[in-house]
């Protein structure tokens, strides 16, 4: 994904080559035109931030993985020497030796597991050779072969798949977390990408609406020149519209400066590396602002935004985490009564290959039986209890005041948006009303009527319905950009699919 990005962005750069005059590359800038669809790819693929927070779920992962590795199996190994030589005061028929010496190797294997409903459970094959100097010994050198299970299943405390699974479970929601919060990054950023580049739009404008008043007043100038120059005007009124122009040059200035610190902004959030050199270009935006109304219904917008609202689903995670944890601190304030149980078999002889066919069942040994705890008072486990409790409730008062501030939000929201588009069309009728006005002020002027005072007070009317119809349009942009951002489906509106925030 990200290599294919950088190819587009490049290929789209190339596509734009450097203007020349005489053989020289010019000292302008080249220009780059951006959708607001590339950008957004390009702030996907290369903004810092965003891949700092993918990294966060894959750490998250391995605390999954950890937890789920206390039921994998382990394998355990022993082996040891021993020998002994001493002196007795017991009579020799009763040691066989006057000095009895013995020598044994001992190896043992076993593999053991926990189980899901909190049993530990381990399988063991020993060998035991002994070597003795008494004659009391049946088999000398004897070999002592052991094969048993044993088994430790809690009845109380720590039984069940449901608090044995818990901590998994715990780490699985806080991984969800993790891609809840690298959501909700990419969805912020997003947003920001899209009013950097609706800000970067109104610049532009800003400036074109600029030049257009210098050009009406440089216009007036020159006809005041001529009529100066036939005696119909006073030179005061070239004096003013010479005033006039150098006005309007001056918010061409300081548009012009406008424009460069929103493509600041803008490449800033895309984070251009060593492979984009976007930083040297211009950057020129194609899309349009939208200036079309979008219907909304505050039930089914509140509805949406407890189903997709980062910080929302983040909460309900945590409320899931904290009623697990009061299940296993509950848990853990019951008696402990595990049953333990051994079964194995045995087979003793004087070669190895014999004690291993003497393992036919014929010897073996059985045990089972219950092992009790319980601390006095038990005031540890009731305090945990009790912390767990206050926290669940605390997550829960948390999300009930977050669900109400949700519907707050969606409603404030939904406001903003139908006041912004509703003054795309009172100021579209302002501009076009001091067009009139300033047509009429003209022809007035053109006879004698108006001085030109009037005419460049006009033209500063018109700049201003003209900018305002502007702020309006963008605003009711940025409102429904920041709109989506509050429902969380900036993603979903902006057709921005998982596969394209995995990790190339």
């Amino acid at each position: 994904m990200r290599k294919t990005l950088l190819s587009l962005a490049l290929a789209l750069i190339l596509c734009h080559p450097p203007l020349v005059h005489g053989g020289r590359e010019s000292s302008k800038p080249r220009k780059v035109e951006l959708t607001l669809r590339k950008a957004i790819l390009l702030a996907l693929s290369n903004n810092i931030d965003i891949k700092i927070e993918r990294l966060r779920p894959q750490v998250a992962q391995t605390d999954v993985e950890a937890q789920e590795s206390v039921f994998d199996p382990a394998v355990t190994a022993d082996v040891s020497q021993s020998a002994s030589r001493r002196q007795t005061d017991v009579a020799v028929f009763l040691t066989g030796s006057a000095e009895p010496f013995q020598n044994s190797v001992n190896i043992g294997a076993g593999i053991g597991k926990k189980l899901s409903t909190g049993a530990k459970a381990e399988l063991r094959f020993g060998n035991d050779r002994l070597n003795s100097n008494s004659f009391l010994q049946r088999f000398n050198p004897s070999w002592d072969n052991e094969l048993s299970l044993s088994v430790a299943q809690p009845l109380l405390r720590d039984f069940g798949r449901e608090f044995n699974l818990a901590p998994i479970k715990i780490a699985k929601n806080n991984k969800h977390i993790s891609d809840i919060q690298f959501r909700k990054r990419v969805i912020d950023i997003v947003t920001e990408v899209k009013e950097a580049y609706w800000d970067l739009v109104r610049a532009i404008e800003l400036l074109r609406v600029s030049k257009q008043s210098v050009q009406l007043a440089r216009d007036l100038l020159e006809i005041n020149k001529a009529k100066v120059a036939v005696g119909q005007l006073a030179p005061i009124d070239m004096i003013e519209a010479e005033a006039g122009v150098a006005a309007r040059e001056e918010a061409v200035i300081l548009a012009e400066d406008r424009i460069g610190d929103a493509e600041d902004r803008l490449k800033s959030l895309l984070n251009p590396n060593g492979g984009l050199p976007l930083l040297s270009l211009s950057v020129t935006p194609v899309d349009r602002p939208k200036e079309t109304a979008v219907r909304l219904s505050l039930a089914r917008e509140i509805e949406t935004a407890l189903k997709n609202r980062p910080d929302y689903l983040q909460a309900k995670t945590e409320l899931e985490n904290r009623l697990v944890t009061v299940k296993l601190a509950k848990n853990q304030i019951l008696p402990r009564v595990d049953v333990v149980a051994t079964a194995g078999v045995s087979g003793l002889a004087g070669t190895y290959q014999e004690a291993i066919d003497e393992m036919d069942g014929d010897f073996y040994d059985l045990r089972i039986g219950l092992r009790f705890e319980y601390p006095l008072g038990n005031r540890a486990a009731r305090s945990r209890l009790l912390r767990r409790e206050l926290e669940q409730q605390e997550v829960e008062l948390r999300l009930e005041n977050l669900r109400k501030d949700i519907a707050l939000q969606v409603r404030e929201a939904i406001r903003q948006v139908e006041t912004d588009f509703k003054r795309i069309k009172t100021t579209r009728v302002a501009r076009r009303l001091a067009e009139k006005k300033l047509e009429a002020q003209q022809a007035k002027h053109d006879v004698g009527i108006a001085t030109t005072k009037d005419v460049l007070d006009f033209q500063v009317d018109l700049a201003f319905a003209q900018s305002r119809e502007l702020e309006a349009i963008i605003d009711y942009n940025k409102s429904l950009d920041r709109f989506y951002q509050l429902l969380g489906t900036t993603l979903k509106v902006n057709g921005i699919r998982a596969e394209m925030l995995e990790r190339d």
